[in-house]
């Protein structure tokens, strides 16, 4: 009966010690992983194909749209990927060689980075197609959005260009005088000081804060400027006389109430996807920004395999729920997108 009751007892001291942790940890890398994977890509290869219609290429949207896809198809292959190949095969993509670890970790970053400030570049789009309707086919041309992705992409390319320098090999010999290669950690202390305490913080504005903050001062004034345009269009709606409707739209400039109402649904439709475009982008990424921040004080402090074991976790858990970002967009066009759903 003793030795039963130490058996119980050292199995659930086995597994207090973090086995639980793990083991979750493994099946959130092989299950949810690859579900994500296959969501992403099915929903942003479909975003894509549906956008490419000649339907819908006429809304400068679908390009920012396009590339938005693109660009979260690269951060799956990239980030979700290596999760879910370091799970099933027990190896880390970026420790094959140096460049592939410098190469991938640029990768990641920047296509996280372009996917975000796409969506900023289409939201100042969309604000200037609610406040200068008239002037923004002249500003805003298919020329003028790829000329803007392809910024955004050079400079996030610049931004993270630093893993290059900052990541390199190094050769440890140990107390038995065995050597021991990393082929993918700091090439010195000083960059171990920023890459741990100084770019969490950079990576949080330019991926997180600033974004969050233009997408959301961005997305108010659309919506504010929908509204007074609804309440426009019905007063001019119930004036007497459609003579005197025509006089009032001419000197004012604007567009008879059937056309200014057909412009103003197809702008609410497209404010309702970016207003939930921007409230899942601040759900699923600040988590792993705020994970950033704390990783180095928080990972320097466990020390019992539980406390490992949970460190792990977390760090799976969130990114696992930044991926999430970057798979169901098509699912968000699904959802409040009723000219995206009349094209399926």
């Amino acid at each position: 009966m003793n030795s039963f009751a130490q058996r119980k007892n050292q199995q659930h001291r086995n597994m207090s010690d973090g086995e639980i942790e793990d083991k979750i940890n493994r099946y959130l890398g092989l299950i949810v992983a690859p579900i994500l994977l296959v969501v992403g890509s099915l929903g942003n290869l479909l975003s894509i194909a549906v956008m490419s219609r000649s339907s819908m290429r006429a809304s400068q949207a679908s390009v920012y749209l396009i590339a938005l896809s693109l660009a979260d198809l690269m951060v799956l292959y990239t980030g979700l990927l290596r999760l879910f190949i370091k799970e099933v095969s027990g190896t880390d993509i970026r420790n094959h060689s140096t460049a592939s670890c410098r190469l991938h970790a640029t990768l990641v970053y920047m296509s996280l980075d372009t996917s975000v400030w796409i969506l900023v570049a289409f939201t100042g789009e969309r604000i200037l197609s609610v406040f200068r309707p008239y002037k923004v086919k002249n500003i805003c041309t298919r020329v003028t959005s790829l000329v803007i992705i392809v910024v955004i992409i050079v400079v996030m390319l610049v931004l993270n260009s630093h893993f290059f320098y900052g990541l390199t090999s190094v050769t440890t010999v140990q107390d038995d005088n065995t050597t021991v290669t990393d082929p993918c950690t700091y090439i010195n202390s000083v960059y171990k000081n920023f890459l741990t305490n100084v770019w969490p913080w950079i990576d949080f504005c330019v991926f997180n804060l600033v974004p969050f903050l233009l997408l959301s001062i961005g997305n108010t004034c659309i919506a504010v400027r929908v509204v007074m345009s609804r309440r426009r269009a019905k007063r001019h709606g119930n004036r007497a006389g459609p003579s005197t409707d025509r006089l009032s739209f001419k000197i004012t400039d604007q567009a008879p109430p059937m056309r200014t109402s057909a412009r103003n649904e197809r702008t609410s439709s497209m404010t309702a996807i970016l207003l939930l475009l921007n409230m899942v982008f601040l759900a699923t990424t600040t988590p792993v920004s705020v994970f950033f921040i704390i990783q180095d004080d928080w990972g320097n402090s466990v020390s019992t395999p539980k406390e490992i074991a949970l460190f792990r976790l977390t760090f799976t858990v969130v990114n696992l729920v930044q991926y999430v970002n970057n798979s169901i967009n098509f699912i968000l066009y699904c959802i409040t997108g009723s000219r995206f759903r009349k094209e399926l």
